[in-house]
């Protein structure tokens, strides 16, 4: 644990800040939804289904599909 945390905060810190990325902020959003319940998965993923859907799919609000 003692070994992660030091590699997280100085290696991909340090990676991230000389290639550009932002490879340690997108670790910490994935590590966010491990805490969520099932349920508040669910709800993300039909949320995101929808925002696709409707950028994606110019028949989708006229045939209105619902989730």
């Amino acid at each position: 644990m003692i070994f992660r945390n030091l590699f997280i905060k100085t290696v991909v810190s340090l990676g991230d800040k000389i290639l550009g990325a932002n490879y340690l902020s997108s670790l910490h959003m994935w590590n966010k939804y491990d805490t969520f319940s099932e349920s508040k998965l669910e709800e993300i993923q039909d949320e995101n289904l929808k925002k696709f859907s409707i950028i994606r799919l110019p028949m989708f609000p006229i045939i209105k599909i619902t989730f």
